[in-house]
C-alpha cells in the first residue's frame, strides 16, 4: 500500500510498505480522504517525530474487522463509513474521570498505524472502541476528515469557559464508553459527562442513545466579542463555531485578503488586515476601547500572543490555541492581568466527547468540507499539498484524497 512518508519537512517520499495485519481486537480502514492539519507544517513540531507516516485526520471504510466480536462495543461492520481519531483514552483514569482525555496515558501513547496519509489504517482496539465514529450517510468522507479540527475548536471554547453546555445534538447518536456502569441512556450531555468522570470502572459497556427529545442551545457566547487572530481553516472553525453559538461580535485577525474575506463570508461582523493597520489600535477603534471579550490566539508565535492579551479587555479571556516555537519565552505583565481579571487559558487537541459533538456540527451543516475545503491531491502529490498549507495564502483546509 501507497503511504507518505516525511523525512525531513522538505523530504516526503510516496513509499510501499505492506498492509497491516490486525489484532482480534481491532480494524482495518480504507482510507478515502485524508486532511492535512496546520500543526504538521509547523517545522519544529513535525521534524522531531520523523521519520513518520504523515496525517492524522483520515476518515475511510473498514473492510477488516478483529475475530473478538467487536462490534459488540462499537456497533461497527465492515462497510461502515467512519473517521478514526489517532489518539483515543482509556475513559478510567483520573484525567478521564475529569474529562482531561487529552492527559491520559493512553490517549498518548495510542496511534493510527501507520498514520493516516496511508491506503489503508490500522484501528486499534482502544481507539475503535473509545472514538471511532460512524459517518451519517448524507455526510461525505472529506467531511469525515473535519471531524477532529472542529473537536479541537469544541474543547477551546469550552476551556475559555466562553462554550456551551454540549446539548446541541440533533440528531440519534450512539455513544459507546467502556466502564459506564448499568443499562440506561443517557440523554444529555451533562449526565454523559458527569457518568464519565464518575464511572464505576468494570468492563461494561453501556450505548448511549443521545436524542433530540433533551436538546438546549443553552450557551454563553451572546452579547460578547470574539476576536479570533490568524485566519486559516481553524481560525475560520472558530468563527464558524462562533457564530454558531450566538457571538455578539466576531472580529477576524489575518494579513492574506483571500483570507479575511472568507472570515467575512463565514460570519466575522470585521476583519483587521494586520499588514495594514495596527491591531490594537483598530480594536479600541471598532469596540469603543472596549476590547474582545473572548480572543482566540492562532497563530505559533510570542508575538501573536502578545498581541492577544494586549487585545483582551476587561474580564476577557486570552484563548492559546497553538503553542509558541521551542525556546520562545512568554513575557507577562501579571499586574496587567490582576487588575483587569484577565484569564490565560491553553487548549491542546480534543478526546471523545468533543468528537461526537463536532459529528453532530457537521452533520447540522454548521462545517462542511464544501466550505474550508479548498484544495484536494492525491495522495502521489502529498509533498505538494504540504508546501501549499505552509505557505498559508489562498487556501484553507487541504485534503489527500485515495
Amino acid at each position: 500500500m501507497r503511504v507518505a512518508k516525511l523525512y525531513s519537512f522538505n523530504d516526503i517520499r510516496i513509499e510501499d510498505i505492506p498492509v497491516p495485519e490486525i489484532g482480534p481486537g481491532d480494524a482495518l480502514m480504507k482510507t478515502i480522504a485524508s486532511g492535512i492539519c496546520s500543526g504538521d507544517v509547523m517545522s519544529w513540531y513535525i521534524e522531531k517525530k520523523a521519520p513518520l507516516v504523515l496525517g492524522h485526520e483520515p476518515s475511510g471504510e473498514i473492510v477488516e474487522l478483529g475475530s473478538s466480536h467487536i462490534t459488540n462495543y462499537t456497533s461497527l461492520s465492515v462497510g461502515d463509513r467512519v473517521f478514526v481519531h489517532h489518539h483515543a483514552p482509556c475513559l478510567t483514569c483520573r484525567y478521564c474521570r475529569r474529562g482531561d482525555h487529552v492527559q491520559c496515558e493512553t490517549w498518548k501513547s495510542t496511534m493510527i498505524i501507520p498514520g493516516g496519509i496511508s491506503e489503508y489504517v490500522l484501528i486499534p482496539e482502544v481507539n475503535l472502541k473509545n472514538d471511532t465514529l460512524k459517518l451519517p450517510e448524507r455526510m461525505s468522507f472529506e467531511d469525515g476528515t473535519l471531524v477532529e479540527p472542529t473537536a479541537c475548536v469544541l474543547k477551546g471554547l469550552r476551556r475559555a469557559g466562553f462554550g456551551y453546555t454540549g446539548e446541541f445534538i440533533s440528531r440519534p447518536t450512539l455513544l459507546s464508553f467502556p466502564g459506564l456502569t448499568g443499562p440506561e441512556c443517557f440523554r444529555d450531555r451533562k449526565t454523559l459527562d458527569a457518568r464519565l468522570r464518575t464511572s464505576g470502572m468494570t468492563d461494561k459497556d453501556v450505548v448511549c442513545d443521545v436524542t433530540n427529545n433533551s436538546v438546549s442551545k443553552n450557551v454563553s457566547l451572546s452579547d460578547r466579542t470574539v476576536l479570533v487572530i490568524g485566519l486559516g481553516v481553524m481560525g475560520q472553525l472558530n468563527i464558524l463555531l462562533a457564530r454558531r453559538f450566538g457571538a455578539g461580535r466576531i472580529i477576524g485577525v489575518d494579513m492574506v485578503q483571500y483570507r479575511l474575506q472568507k472570515a467575512k463570508e463565514f460570519g466575522a461582523d470585521d476583519v483587521i488586515d494586520v499588514s495594514k493597520e495596527n491591531l490594537i489600535d483598530s480594536m479600541k477603534r471598532l469596540t469603543d476601547g472596549d476590547m474582545a471579550d473572548l480572543v482566540i490566539v492562532g497563530p505559533n508565535s510570542v508575538e501573536a500572543m502578545e498581541e492577544g492579551i494586549s487585545a483582551a479587555g476587561a474580564g476577557g479571556t486570552v484563548l492559546l490555541f497553538t503553542p509558541a516555537k521551542p525556546g520562545e519565552k512568554l513575557l507577562i505583565d501579571p499586574n496587567h492581568l490582576y487588575f483587569n481579571d484577565i484569564n490565560i487559558v491553553t487548549s491542546y487537541s480534543c478526546g471523545p466527547v468533543e468528537t461526537r459533538e463536532a459529528l453532530s456540527l457537521i452533520e447540522e451543516g454548521v462545517v462542511s468540507a464544501k466550505k474550508l475545503v479548498t484544495h484536494r491531491f492525491p495522495v502521489e502529490k502529498t509533498a505538494e499539498a504540504f508546501r501549499l498549507t505552509a505557505e498559508a495564502r489562498d487556501s484553507l483546509k487541504v485534503v489527500i484524497t485515495f
